[in-house]
């Protein structure tokens, strides 16, 4: 087999323990044979991180290279010597150099990060000088530290207390993850992303090294797929999409929405028949619709599912159509309850239950200036305002914090730290906590079973809210309307 060796040199000084020309070729060699002896060029830290907690893939002996190894493809004509390739090693500053690796077609490239001479992954190399905060359940590498608020680690620790409790994680499942951290990566954007992983996407979970690397302050969904793999431990690489999915929607919402207001989505798509998940059974169903459409209906269902069958049963449904390979059979309608028990969960379900418009006030005013009114009663926030804009925020001094949700949505307008903004208009009612950047409650009169608009009279909106979306008490806080 030919190979061709370039090395580029950086850098003028000589390293003793740098990746070499020798090296780099049995890497490649041991990578291309699937040797038993991989791990030997593997940085030990790097190794024992990726295993640290105890999750493992069927017919997968090497974990850490998952997502990072040479294409089963491509490899099989390399190993049939039907193809040759050749390598570069470019030395990288503090004893990194990146590996190289093209086929001579020039139609395949893959790239291997090292430290000294070992293996280490593009996020351990990419993230080596970015700020490091840890939390009891949480190991943080922040790109830019003035996007990330420090609520937002509160929120994320609040997230996994309470999917322990529905997942029924046991004492010694919760002590081992508090020792060894979920690593979260949190990218200034999506080139961030591309530029460590490859790909273009807000967020993913990384199987090599349970870590979750995203643009979002708070991403629970993909938080929701580590700690269903945790919880399983053993398992293979692929699920079902409709359970895979239906879970990380049912536990932790998507796309920086809070998980109610997706299943709301859901309902809705169920009730007006527009989509049914039955049309999602099957593989090609799942992915022949629009991930706006099938991941709010299978969160809904799964959600329906944890409430009927529980978690064991959820458990081992999800291992049933857990493959080495993407699960392309139809889930079978003999192995989900009957379809009256789906019927009665529908019938019964409350949608856009956090923001209401009650006939009748019966609440005890708080606050009352020009063109807004609050008040409250035991579960709920009454507002009744000429604004189409609100704005609370703590009673503190200023940070150096920006929201990227208030950038997105004001693009030309200053951010002073606001912590909840409400959005207001005769079709929608939209509230976002800019410190986690999630939206989380919302109205829309399109998605409404009655299809109301938004109660105006003379012009002033009139709703409530309840009160256990926030994190404060609204009344301790400065309101600014706009």
């Amino acid at each position: 087999m030919k190979k061709i060796f370039i090395l580029l040199i950086i850098f003028c000084f000589n390293n003793l323990f740098a990746l070499n020309e020798q090296t780099a070729t049995e890497f490649i060699k041991a990578l291309i044979d699937n040797s038993s002896n991989l791990e030997n060029y593997i940085l030990q830290e790097e190794l024992s991180r990726d295993l640290r907690l105890g999750i493992s893939y069927y017919n997968t002996e090497h974990k850490w290279l998952i997502s990072y190894d040479i294409d089963s493809n491509v490899k099989k004509l390399l190993q049939k010597k039907q193809l040759n390739y050749s390598l570069k090693i470019e030395e990288l500053e503090e004893k990194y150099s990146k590996l190289s690796f093209i086929t001579d077609d020039h139609k395949y490239r893959k790239e291997f990060y090292f430290y000294e001479d070992k293996f280490i992954s593009p996020i351990s190399y990419h993230t080596s000088k970015w700020e490091i905060h840890e939390s009891e359940y949480f190991r943080f590498l922040i790109s830019d530290p003035t996007l990330f608020h420090d609520q937002s680690i509160e929120q994320l620790e609040e997230f996994i207390k309470k999917t322990f409790d529905k997942l029924q994680f046991t004492q010694e499942e919760k002590a081992k993850l508090r020792k060894e951290k979920i690593i979260y990566v949190f990218c200034r954007d999506t080139k961030e992303i591309k530029q460590i992983t490859g790909f273009n996407t807000r967020g993913l979970y990384i199987l090599a090294s349970d870590s979750i690397i995203t643009t979002f302050n708070c991403h629970y969904h993909e938080l929701a797929h580590l700690l269903i793999n945790y919880k399983l431990r053993d398992l293979a690489i692929y699920t079902h999409p409709f359970l895979l999915e239906g879970i990380a929607v049912a536990l932790g919402g998507r796309g920086g929405k809070e998980p109610e207001i997706i299943t709301d989505m859901g309902y809705f798509l169920e009730i007006s028949e527009f989509l049914s998940y039955k049309d999602l059974l099957s593989y090609n169903g799942f992915y022949n619709n629009d991930a706006s459409l099938s991941y709010p209906i299978s969160g809904l269902y799964i959600s329906f599912l944890l409430e009927k069958i529980g978690v064991e049963a959820f458990l081992q449904l999800y291992r049933k159509y857990n493959a080495n390979y993407p699960v392309t059979i139809s889930i079978n309608s003999n192995d989900l309850p009957l379809e009256k028990e789906w019927k009665k969960f529908i019938n019964n379900y409350q949608t856009m239950t956090n923001i209401q418009f009650p006939e009748n006030n019966r609440a005890e005013i708080i606050i009352k200036k020009d063109n807004l009114i609050i008040g409250e009663t035991e579960e709920f926030y009454y507002f009744y305002t000429k604004w189409d804009k609100l704005l609370f925020s703590e009673n503190k001094n200023a940070i150096k914090y920006r929201s990227k949700q208030y950038n997105i949505l004001f693009p030309e307008a200053k951010y002073n730290g606001e912590k909840y903004l409400f959005l207001l208009n005769e079709d929608e009612i939209n509230i976002y906590n800019l410190y986690t950047n999630n939206l989380i409650a919302c109205y829309v009169s399109a998605f409404s079973p009655s299809q109301a608009s938004v109660p105006q009279k003379d012009e002033w909106f009139s709703f409530t809210v309840r009160k256990n979306i926030f994190n404060d008490n609204l009344f301790n806080m400065r309101v600014k309307t706009e």
